[in-house]
């Protein structure tokens, strides 16, 4: 039986419960171009980038390039806007903390890099990941498992020696 050496962590409700801010910016942002977002059309993009949500159900509503750049542009000015009201799930710095007593760390986010260093430095744990892979350091983003094996060749490790902490059925599925 191969023991566990390191564990890989997502981000987005695994350590900071953003879901209901990434929601919020993109109704706004896509509201701005005249689209009503269902609840269906948000659940059904958890754990993956808005890049590629924006882009499929911008086409699905008919929007041009141009307006689905601009709807990725202000759903980001959004969430950056408000995202000190963000909320650290419960338990999870204790746990990242105990964790990195006991086994090596490492991140897998498909959050921007620019997210993922805001949100680790605001928490106070990015010194406690060795590797940290976002969506700047791969080019498929999950449910691609792109992610999980650039994480465990910068580790140096076997994916059956790492456990991974992930929220969203596309993180489960990468």
């Amino acid at each position: 039986m191969t023991r566990t050496q390191a564990i890989v962590f997502d981000m987005d409700g695994v350590l900071i419960d953003s879901e209901e801010l990434h929601a919020h910016a993109k109704r706004i942002a896509f509201a701005h171009e005249g689209i009503e977002l269902s609840d269906d059309d948000l659940s059904s993009f958890v754990g993956r980038s808005d890049a590629v949500m924006i882009d499929e159900v911008g086409a699905r509503y008919g929007l041009t390039e141009g307006q689905r750049s601009t709807v990725l542009n202000e759903k980001k000015r959004i969430y950056e806007e408000e995202e000190q009201g963000i909320k650290i799930v419960s338990g999870a710095i204790e746990f990242v903390r105990w964790a990195a007593e006991h086994y090596r760390l490492a991140l897998a986010t498909s959050a921007t890099p620019r997210n993922r260093m805001t949100n680790l430095n605001r928490l106070g744990i990015a010194s406690l990941f060795e590797v940290t892979v976002d969506l700047g350091d791969v080019s498929e983003p999950k449910p691609s498992p792109e992610i999980y094996l650039t994480v465990t060749s910068r580790l140096a490790l076997h994916p059956s020696q790492c456990l991974v902490v992930e929220d969203s059925l596309t993180g489960v599925l990468s």
